[in-house]
């Protein structure tokens, strides 16, 4: 039997866009006793911004900002291009503090990639923003899966051995096998 790598398939496969993810959506996160969930933000309006803080230089913070990706066929897309503004440190730790408080979440400081669905955004001062959500679990998961494939190209289903031996026959499959010629080319170290 010759063991087939790939077998083609018709049509790649693609999640409907229901099953991909959504922030807010059926996400159970555990809390310490005594510490409500925050008020849900869902749906994302068109005022919402993806926010990731992207850059530190001594005491100012960049991060990337862009209106809230949609999600289709092939996943989270931007529908226009991220942009930059930049803060004070102090500035931005104190609003991002106050939000997460609000949001019951755990204080701490900023770090690079860390990222945020922010409603009432606004780049002159965060602190006018209105209400956040630290995404960041899940922008990094996202960000793995969409390294993954980029890797691996299309992702296509799971095809069983019983698919894999039916589809075997493939032109070649019965012509021998030739040896590798031997001699100073060939790699074959001696001592």
């Amino acid at each position: 039997m010759v063991i087939q790598q790939r077998v083609e398939v018709s049509e790649p496969f693609r999640r409907a866009p229901a099953q991909l993810w959504q922030p807010g959506e059926g996400e159970m996160v555990e809390r310490p006793e005594g510490l409500a969930a925050p008020p849900p933000l869902t749906p994302p309006s068109e005022a919402d911004r993806y926010v990731t803080v992207d850059e530190r230089v001594e005491n100012t913070i960049g991060v990337v900002f862009a209106t809230w990706p949609v999600v289709d066929e092939f996943g989270l897309r931007f529908p226009d291009q991220p942009e930059a503004a930049w803060f004070d440190a102090d500035d931005l730790q104190t609003a991002v503090d106050r939000l997460r408080s609000q949001a019951g979440d755990m204080l701490r400081p900023l770090r690079i990639g860390d990222t945020f669905w922010v409603r009432g955004f606004s780049a002159e001062s965060p602190s006018d923003w209105e209400a956040l959500r630290d995404i960041t679990a899940q922008a990094r998961t996202m960000a793995k899966v969409a390294v993954a494939v980029a890797a691996l190209g299309e992702v296509r289903p799971p095809v069983d051995d019983a698919t894999l031996a039916a589809e075997d026959e493939y032109p070649g499959a019965g012509e021998p096998v030739s040896q590798m010629p031997g001699g100073p080319a060939t790699a074959r170290p001696t001592i």
